[in-house]
């Protein structure tokens, strides 16, 4: 484990969905989890499944705001939730990376969303 683990956000598909792709980001989450890191998984998050979109976007803008790096799954270019969090993690300096390079090994041990001075 790493003695300050990077925290990570899962940015990918929802909507549309069966089970709302959790299977994909609980099985991301899962081995993320098992490298040592700290992972935001919306999947997980407490609006019911009969919540507005708008309400799970709301839970998720928080979280994508205190991760370290995004972890784009499969299929995030084609998700107008996920468009949104990359956008806002663009626009606040927060790394983002495929969940492939994550998992190859290219997710550095800093954190890349500090603030300027």
């Amino acid at each position: 484990m790493l003695d300050d683990p990077i925290k990570l956000f899962l940015c990918g598909p929802m909507s549309d969905y069966l089970d709302f792709n959790r299977p994909a980001f609980n099985a991301a989450a899962a081995e993320l989890r098992h490298r040592g890191y700290k992972v935001f998984n919306p999947a997980e998050n407490s609006v019911s499944d009969d919540g507005e979109w708008e309400s799970w976007m709301r839970q998720s803008i928080q979280l994508v705001a205190l991760a370290d790096v995004l972890v784009l799954l499969p299929g995030w270019m084609m998700s107008p939730g996920a468009q949104v969090e990359f956008r806002l993690a663009f626009n606040l300096g927060i790394e983002a990376m495929t969940i492939d390079e994550v998992l190859s090994g290219r997710c550095r041990a800093v954190a890349h969303a500090q603030p300027s001075p």
